[in-house]
């Protein structure tokens, strides 16, 4: 009995241990596909792709303040739910709330506005 629990428990290890070796391969090949974005999409949508993020940071610039310190406390900072709650001495929950909404607003402008975008392949809005 005691030798079929060791060959059972042996077979779990090494099979959690093989399932712990690919996801963390997983992860790495994630990690390396967003740390190298496709170069070879051409200038122009190099260009169009940051008129999009100054077209975002002007629009993140126009909402109060306080959603704007969570914004860039979250994505900028990188820090976590809990420690953004923390040092505003706000719950976890109304963090995640208020991110949510701003990050909704963002989206419906972003997906329902494409006048609200800058045309394309210009890098300064237009007066």
């Amino acid at each position: 009995m005691e030798n079929e629990f060791r060959a059972w428990l042996r077979l779990v290890v090494k099979t959690t241990a093989y399932d712990m070796m690919r996801a963390e391969d997983r992860r790495r090949r994630r990690e390396l596909a967003g740390a190298n974005p496709d170069t070879g999409r051409g200038r122009s949508a190099e260009l169009e792709d940051r008129d999009q993020v100054e077209w975002l940071s002007r629009q993140i610039e126009l909402m109060d303040p306080g959603i704007v310190r969570l914004i860039d406390l979250r994505f900028r900072g990188g820090w976590t739910l809990q420690r953004i709650a923390g040092s505003l001495g706000l719950s976890v929950g109304t963090v995640d709330g208020r991110l949510r909404r701003a990050l909704g607003k963002l989206r419906v402008l972003l997906s329902g506005g494409a006048q609200n975008l800058p045309p394309r392949g210009a890098s300064k809005p237009t007066t």
